[in-house]
Parts: C-alpha cells; sequence; structure tokens
C-alpha cells in the first residue's frame, strides 16, 4: 500500500518474493560471511554458520544489515568473548592453536553470533541494567 510517501508492507515474504529480494540477500551475505571470515573472530566451524545462513532468509536478511549496522571490522576475540559470557550468548569459546576461537554448536545458536555481530546489545545509563536490542533502531549522534 502506498500512503503520504511511503510504501507499507504488510506480508514482508510475499513483498520479497514478488520483487526478488531473497536471491539479493542470499548472494549479499555469501560477501559479508566473506568479510566475517576473512575479519578479526576466528568463526572454527565457518563453514556450518555459512550453511544455516544460506538456508534461512531471515538469517540471511539479518546478515545483510550487518553492513549497514554491524561491527565486523571492530569487534576482536577478546571483546566478542566478554559478550558472549556477560549476555551468556549460546557460543561456544575454545583455545585453540591460534587463540581463542568461536564455534556456533547448532543452526539455532547461528542467532546469537548475529546478534554479537549486529551489536545487539545494550547497557542503560540510568541502572546500567543489560539489554538486548535485536532489530533496534540506531539513533543518530547528537
Amino acid at each position: 500500500m502506498y500512503l503520504d510517501g511511503h510504501i507499507i508492507v504488510f506480508n514482508q515474504k510475499q513483498f520479497e518474493d514478488g520483487f526478488n529480494y531473497v536471491d539479493h540477500f542470499f548472494d549479499q551475505s555469501e560477501d559479508i560471511l566473506d568479510e566475517i571470515e576473512a575479519g578479526p573472530l576466528n568463526v572454527t566451524n565457518m563453514d556450518d554458520f555459512r550453511g544455516w545462513i544460506s538456508n534461512d532468509r531471515r538469517k540471511a536478511r539479518k546478515i545483510c544489515q550487518l553492513s549497514e549496522f554491524g561491527i565486523i571490522d571492530e569487534l576482536d576475540m577478546s571483546t566478542a568473548t566478554d559478550i558472549i559470557d556477560v549476555h551468556s550468548l549460546g557460543l561456544d569459546i575454545t583455545n585453540g592453536t591460534g587463540g581463542s576461537e568461536i564455534s556456533v554448536p547448532n543452526g539455532n545458536k547461528a542467532w546469537d553470533m548475529i546478534k554479537l555481530l549486529n551489536n545487539d546489545h545494550l547497557v542503560s545509563p540510568v541502572n546500567s541494567e543489560e539489554f538486548q536490542a535485536t532489530g533496534g533502531k540506531r539513533r543518530p549522534p547528537e
């Protein structure tokens, strides 16, 4: 529906299918997964992670958002380990020959890896309470 200069989509899946956005998501997600693999995080089962993304349009869509809002190049293993521990993400951390490594145990836990990469964790300035802000909108700097 078009209203006041905006397109309002009621069924995201049908809209994406109608305009072939799904193909775009899967293509772009491959590029972003290449960036993750080349980045500072050591994901031991990257091939499995790729498979879980390439078989799920929602995960592929969310991975595509990393190019806009993610922190792929800024997130190092030390910070990632801290975030995984503090927010109880279901990712395994082991010490390998090259240092710390992240393993994504299964397809459901791929969401936790996406949350880690998408910078979905916030701390309240009022009471230091921690939140997961999945799908949160970024505020422009003041």
